[in-house]
């Protein structure tokens, strides 16, 4: 088992893809740093959403998908 650890909103698709590799994962979302408000709000959010639907969208995603 392999654990991630990654800013929230950077954990589903991160989990997806280590999945989606074969790797048996765990995720572990980390403390956000209070200073940082790059990644608050909901530009981010539809930012990563956007993103994991591209990932989960594209011909490699599929194609991963595909071969388990």
């Amino acid at each position: 088992r392999t654990w991630l650890v990654s800013d929230g909103y950077h954990l589903a698709r991160a989990l997806r893809m280590a999945r989606d590799l074969g790797i048996d994962a765990q995720g572990v979302a980390a403390d956000p740093n209070p200073s940082d408000r790059t990644y608050a709000g909901p530009q981010h959010l539809a930012r990563e959403s956007a993103l994991l639907s591209f990932y989960v969208l594209t011909p490699e995603g599929m194609r991963r998908r595909a071969e388990k």
